[in-house]
């Protein structure tokens, strides 16, 4: 991997990117103030920092290719060329607590902390009005104010490194069937080029900043370093890639569907991925006919790589489900949430009513070399489900 921070997006709007940047820069494309510059030559298709898992060029200005900031109506927003991200730091989340005692002291069991994550890098523009605008609308992306319906106002996504692969974003791609569904065959699991190695955030908000500083030989209408601070309430990034161990089953009363999920190996993921994964697990009422159904969803730990397995006869998690018909409802661990989308404003609303846990309701996360047989039984009219296995990390 490449010492780059090259792409950043904040609520489904491109915050930064370092090649359509740099693109920008070689033609200074709007620039009424009479200065030229070049851009950095390491971001040019031939430079060592060139990132082809996010070129989705050629680009040619703000205005044409209808860039995230670009506004019609503020002609000034042409004259801004965007950042170029050039260093990221990820605080440590664990802790014990210390509790002093008059000889020594006491250490506490491990805990998570809040995911802290700093950026910095060079926001660039072709004068003083361009510089100015940039600054403002990187203020109201940060806070999540151009989410546009569909998306969360508060999930980052990010490519902390260009892969060595040069990989174009729908380049690449290979595929394995290391994942069964009980009776049933599994679709390949299709990896798709650049994608495993952007990385996911939820519950995020700006922390700190954005803060401008000088760049020593660039005036301050073309060039000014920004740092700002995002902090992520789950305490993990995410693999944004994720593996579906059974997509779509359709489970009609009375029956049931298994799947073996497992950290055993991450072999078939080139990253290299070796901490834990959670999971989400998304179920549809299809049958309008029946009023109500229940269902059920247990995940048990397997040693023997069988599922079911008949090792360990008492499930570690348990809970059930009411689902009435046309409705769709989620349990998602990467975000710690239950949500369901109402058929009527088609919006996603909490929904943890719906289930019933022994409190607190455990999550079905899977720790690292581990197999997890979850299982998903049905009482009522036809009901669809998909299972998602996300792995996550803090790099």
């Amino acid at each position: 991997m490449r010492p780059l921070v090259p792409w950043l997006c904040m609520s489904g709007v491109e915050v930064a990117n370092g090649v359509r940047t740099a693109a920008y820069l070689a033609s200074c494309p709007g620039d009424t103030s009479g200065s030229s510059f070049q851009p950095p030559p390491a971001y040019t298709a031939s430079g060592d920092c060139y990132c082809a898992a996010i070129d989705e060029g050629p680009y040619i200005s703000p205005a044409e290719d209808d860039a995230p900031w670009f506004e019609a109506s503020r002609p000034e927003s042409g004259r801004f060329y965007g950042i170029i991200l050039d260093s990221a730091e990820i605080l440590p989340v664990i802790e014990r607590p210390l509790t002093r005692l008059r000889n020594g002291g006491s250490v506490g069991p491990l805990r998570l902390k809040p995911l802290i994550l700093s950026f910095s890098g060079i926001m660039w523009a072709g004068d003083a009005n361009g510089m100015a605008y940039g600054a403002a609308w990187l203020e109201d992306a940060l806070a999540g104010r151009y989410c546009k319906e569909g998306c969360s106002s508060d999930e980052l996504r990010i490519l902390l490194s260009c892969p060595d692969e040069e990989l174009a974003p729908t380049e690449g791609g290979y595929t394995d069937t290391y994942l069964e569904v009980d009776g049933y065959a599994a679709d390949p699991v299709i990896f798709g080029g650049a994608t495993r190695f952007f990385r996911d955030a939820y519950r995020v908000g700006i922390a700190d900043g954005p803060v401008y500083t000088e760049v020593p030989g660039l005036d301050l209408d073309q060039g000014q370093r920004v740092s700002f601070q995002l902090v992520a309430g789950v305490p993990w990034l995410f693999n944004a890639l994720r593996y579906t161990p059974y997509s779509c089953q359709s489970i009609p009363n009375g029956d049931s569907r298994c799947a073996l999920v497992t950290t055993a190996s991450w072999t078939l993921d080139p990253t290299g991925w070796t901490r834990d994964a959670t999971t989400v697990l998304q179920l549809e009422a299809l049958d309008a006919n029946v009023a109500e159904s229940l269902v059920t969803v247990t995940a048990t730990r397997s040693l023997d790589g069988l599922c079911p397995t008949l090792q360990i006869p008492t499930p570690h998690l348990t809970y059930t489900v009411r689902l009435r018909a046309g409705e769709i409802l989620k349990v998602d661990g990467t975000t710690r949430s239950v949500t369901l989308l109402n058929p009527t404003t088609r919006r996603w609303e909490s929904a943890f009513d719906r289930l019933t846990y022994e409190v607190p309701l455990q999550w079905m996360d899977v720790e690292p070399c581990t197999e997890v047989c979850v299982c998903v039984s049905n009482v009522g009219g036809t009901v669809k489900a998909t299972l998602d296995l996300v792995p996550r990390g803090w790099g």
